[in-house]
């Protein structure tokens, strides 16, 4: 009789185990599924369209490790995923000397990858917005 209640208490805490693994690796799988062209960025009433000429994305990587560039200059940091937000870590960038709605479209995506914000998917979609709720940054799949 102690064996098999032994037994039970084993394979339910692995089913536990397992259960958790499964659902902290779904929350990340969908941001690591793709590389992310930005789409739009700005405020949530009215984002503005991503500059059609510059080469914009991001990938997060399944290692908590992500990278790219929107604009000028190229970034990268750590993220953490739970449930529907992503904590950053500290992101580093390089310093080229850019201007204009090119810097502004940079530095409007650069201060939404701050702190914890949360996510949602939407027609495929990426969509981050800011801690405080008032700015959003929008994503495609780069095959897009």
């Amino acid at each position: 009789m102690k064996k098999s209640a032994l037994f039970f208490y084993i394979v339910f805490i692995l089913g536990v185990l397992a259960l958790t693994s499964c659902a902290a690796s779904g929350n990340s799988a969908v941001l690591t599924a793709s590389a992310w062209k930005l789409a739009s960025y700005g405020s949530i009433s009215n984002p503005k369209a991503a500059l059609p000429d510059k080469n914009s994305s991001v990938v997060f990587g399944k290692d908590g490790r992500m990278n790219g560039n929107v604009g000028c200059n190229s970034f990268g940091g750590e993220y953490t995923v739970s449930a529907n937000q992503i904590k950053f870590g500290p992101i580093m960038r390089t310093m080229m000397a850019c201007q204009g709605p090119v810097m502004q479209q940079e530095d409007a995506v650069m201060q939404v990858f701050s702190g914890t914000v949360k996510y949602s998917l939407a027609s495929g979609n990426l969509i981050i917005t800011s801690a405080n709720g008032e700015t959003v940054v929008t994503f495609v799949p780069a095959g897009k």
